[in-house]
């Protein structure tokens, strides 16, 4: 895993634990609501197509958003 996803998953999990209470053990998904172990990417906020929009990224799971 990348250092950038190991750093934006790490400051997810830091706000994960204050909403939740406890950390999350692998990467808790937005879309399915579930805490696997799956492989990871970087996923755009704003899709590419969109010109003149953000390029940040954060973490998601590979299975949903890299096709």
């Amino acid at each position: 895993m990348s250092t950038s996803i190991q750093s934006r998953l790490k400051k997810l999990n830091i706000d994960y634990s204050q909403i939740k209470g406890q950390p999350f053990v692998y990467f808790f998904c937005p879309i399915l609501f579930r805490d696997d172990d799956v492989l990871l990417c970087k996923a755009h906020i704003i899709n590419l197509a969109f010109p003149g929009s953000s390029r940040d990224r954060t973490v998601q799971r590979k299975d949903i958003d890299n096709f």
